[in-house]
């Protein structure tokens, strides 16, 4: 038995079965989505109209693929999940744009051969093992040309307890001030301890510079929350 295989079907399942009301939970579950996002788009170094080649990790329903099409019209871009359903989603969702195309895979499995300018993964990587962060972060370095970016949204865990309990307490608050049912925080969190395997931020960062991304800045915090960029040098150092 594989315990992470299982985990990642338990993951898969759970987003199938929820696809058709992530759109209208999600912002009421994430604080300051919008905003990360904006900030992180915004911070991509090429020019609105490169003809840039954009993969899209765990692009649920399309919500972050849509952002960079609109700064970036003349891209083609990669959507990848792991549920199918998702996908349908964001096929919908994407139906007007250009160049897109879609992959149903787990994270892990697809094949990243060379070819992609901008990396991005919103609110997914999380759900990858500490232990397996090095060698996927070197998988994603490889798969960028020299300057290419990476562009990340996710939720951390912090060393330190008192901080970690506070992210914690601050998360719920969020969601009771968006009136999501009693039940569905207390779902959401209990999800979140079984299904999720946040990194600290800081050790997510080290992973990065061991794999080769060696300009990196964290654009927006939040709590447990934050969106990133890492950079592949021009040249190796």
């Amino acid at each position: 038995m594989n315990p992470t295989a299982d985990r990642m079907q338990l993951i898969r399942r759970h987003f199938e079965r929820e696809a058709a009301d992530f759109d209208r939970l999600f912002l009421r579950v994430m604080p300051r989505y919008e905003e990360m996002t904006r900030a992180i788009v915004e911070s991509v170094p090429y020019r609105r109209g490169d003809r840039l080649r954009i993969l899209d990790l765990g692009c649920g329903t399309g919500n972050f693929s849509r952002s960079l099409a609109a700064a970036f019209p003349r891209a083609r871009i990669t959507c990848v999940d792991i549920a199918g359903k998702m996908l349908d989603m964001a096929r919908a969702k994407l139906a007007g744009v250009r160049g897109v195309s879609f992959r149903q895979c787990d994270l892990r499995d697809f094949d990243y051969g060379p070819g992609f300018d901008v990396i991005a993964a919103s609110m997914a990587l999380h759900h990858i093992e500490g232990a397996q962060k090095p060698r996927f972060y070197r998988t994603l370095n490889r798969a960028l040309p020299p300057g290419g970016v990476f562009l990340c949204i996710d939720i951390f865990v912090s060393p330190l307890a008192a901080v970690q309990r506070l992210c914690i307490r601050r998360w719920r608050e969020f969601m009771e001030s968006g009136r999501l049912p009693k039940l569905k925080i207390a779902e959401t969190l209990r999800r979140h301890a079984a299904e999720d395997r946040p990194t600290a931020l800081m050790d997510e960062l080290e992973i990065l510079r061991g794999a080769g991304f060696q300009e990196i800045d964290v654009i927006v915090k939040h709590y447990c929350f934050a969106a990133y960029c890492a950079l592949k040098p021009l040249r190796t150092r």
